[in-house]
């Protein structure tokens, strides 16, 4: 595997894993169970979320092109 193709995956793999942890803490902020306060608006919150999930929409579109098997993801 390419040095790219490494860094590609890498890339995906640690957007998905903020964007997972990001709609987590959104989740706990809704249901009110978050052991702290918010310092900005949970709707800020989902804004990035819906942002990162296009990121992660293009990076799928483009790993095609560069020849990256990447694990997918839903949005949940």
């Amino acid at each position: 595997m390419e040095a790219y193709q490494v860094r590609f995956i890498k890339e995906y793999d640690d957007l998905v894993a903020r964007y997972v942890k990001l709609n987590n803490l959104i989740k706990k902020a809704e249901d009110g169970i978050l052991d702290f306060e918010l310092n900005c608006p949970v709707e800020l919150l989902k804004e990035q979320s819906e942002i990162m999930w296009r990121y992660i929409e293009i990076l799928w579109e483009r790993s095609a092109y560069e020849k990256v098997d990447l694990i997918p993801i839903t949005n949940s």
